[in-house]
């Protein structure tokens, strides 16, 4: 009587193979995972030295150390639990791994030098001239005459006025960023407030990413105080809430108008003549479709955020 199923020597077999696949698929999963923390982490760190540069033009004597203790900076965190601290000229993650940044020379402010301010040199005592003695002086008499001294007026010596140090020109990065707002502050407000929404062209920032809102309004009814993460409005597809957008390179009108560059979903676009950003909607399927900016169809002007405007 012939009876179905497995031998001892084909479980073993399988077994075998399945443990083989399992001991070289765990360790590439994990690896896959550490490189995208280790870049995570590069891109908040940048985050953060936008910050501090931001943060050093309303108070030049702002330190690294201060904006990483300060509210905005507790809120950016290294995905695999890591802390960063300044060592040397270098932000750093404690988790070796992810690297480093170097930092300009006055990130660090010690007690006696603060950036911006210049030391004034103490000025040289005067040492008197020694009389040789011994030596009589000799005596001049004087014999007055009717002829009045001339009246000397004083001289009126003039101190300039010191020069003013001219704003230095921030980066259209830097004006994006205070454009932003926090996702983590809209979240908040709106588990809090049914009645809060946020609107089209408001960019908001989370863990270093960027998105603006496509949709004419998020609110209540999309569930926005229940979706703690941002990601979970944005996509890759063109039919999303929101758009991540692409903050590695901003372009430009002026290197722009040749009318030649293909845009794709999220490109960022920077008027310069009137100060105005607009986010790509959609990629150009044929090269001169999105290649003159601000089509109203194809981009989005971005606007004051929600939280600005109380």
């Amino acid at each position: 009587m012939k009876k179905n199923g497995f031998t001892l020597v084909e479980v073993i077999v399988v077994c075998v193979i399945i443990a083989l696949l399992f001991s070289i698929a765990v360790p590439s999963f994990a690896n896959y995972i550490e490189s995208n923390q280790a870049k995570e982490c590069q891109v908040n760190r940048k985050s953060l030295m936008a910050l501090w540069e931001t943060a050093k033009v309303k108070d030049p004597s702002t330190t690294m150390e201060e904006m990483l203790t300060s509210e905005a900076g507790r809120k950016i965190t290294c995905p695999s639990g890591g802390t960063y601290s300044v060592t040397g000229h270098s932000l750093t993650c404690s988790i070796v791994s992810h690297g480093s940044d170097a930092l300009a020379e006055d990130s660090v402010a010690s007690a006696d030098k603060i950036p911006g301010r210049e030391e004034t040199p103490e000025a040289p005592t005067a040492t008197p001239e020694a009389t040789p003695t011994g030596t009589p002086t000799p005596t001049v008499s004087i014999t007055p005459t009717d002829t009045p001294s001339p009246t000397v007026s004083p001289s009126v010596t003039s101190t300039p006025e010191p020069s003013s140090t001219p704003e230095p020109v921030k980066t259209p990065q830097q004006i994006l960023l205070e454009m932003s707002g926090s996702w983590d502050e809209v979240y908040q407000r709106a588990s809090q407030d049914d009645d809060f929404e946020i609107k089209r062209g408001e960019v908001y920032t989370q863990g270093g990413v960027y998105a603006v809102v496509e949709d004419e309004e998020i609110d209540d009814d999309d569930n926005l105080g229940k979706k703690q993460n941002m990601n979970s409005f944005y996509s890759s597809g063109n039919s999303s809430p929101m758009i991540k957008m692409n903050m590695e390179t901003i372009y430009l009108s002026t290197d722009h108008s040749n009318n030649k560059t293909k845009y794709k979903r999220g490109d960022v676009y920077y008027d310069k003549d009137t100060g105005t950003f607009y986010v790509c909607r959609k990629s150009a399927s044929i090269m001169n479709q999105a290649s003159k900016p601000p089509n109203s169809s194809w981009w989005i002007k971005v606007k004051s955020n929600s939280l600005n405007n109380g």
